[in-house]
């Protein structure tokens, strides 16, 4: 199963000790990264920056099958995987209507 690092501080165990150390600094020790235009204070600095494309620099990522446009990769992903997969999210084929349907969500709900 491999070596656990274990949190001397809760019942969290890290399989790396990299994550032993971040999970401390934002459980434990409330290291925050704070966005110079607004209040946010972010847990990571990942967080900070995927925060300041989409929020304050007005990064979108869009759909390449319908005019959806995403603030994250993560959530282009989900949607693609949601909206225009062969097979629905509980694992049922997705007939031509359910689509068609689907494609007028997408365009419904775009952002512009």
């Amino acid at each position: 199963e491999g070596v656990r690092y274990p949190c001397d501080q809760c019942d969290y165990f890290a399989t790396q000790p990299g994550s032993l150390k971040i999970h401390k600094e934002r459980k434990h020790e409330g290291v925050r990264h704070p966005c110079s235009l607004c209040d946010l204070k972010a847990t990571s600095a990942s967080y900070l920056k995927m925060h300041m494309e989409s929020i304050h620099q007005g990064v979108r990522y869009p759909c390449d099958k319908c005019d959806y446009k995403a603030t994250t990769t993560g959530h282009l992903k989900r949607h693609k995987k949601s909206k225009h997969e062969e097979v629905s999210a509980r694992g049922y084929r997705v007939s031509g209507l359910m689509k068609k349907m689907n494609a007028k969500i997408c365009q419904d709900q775009s952002f512009q």
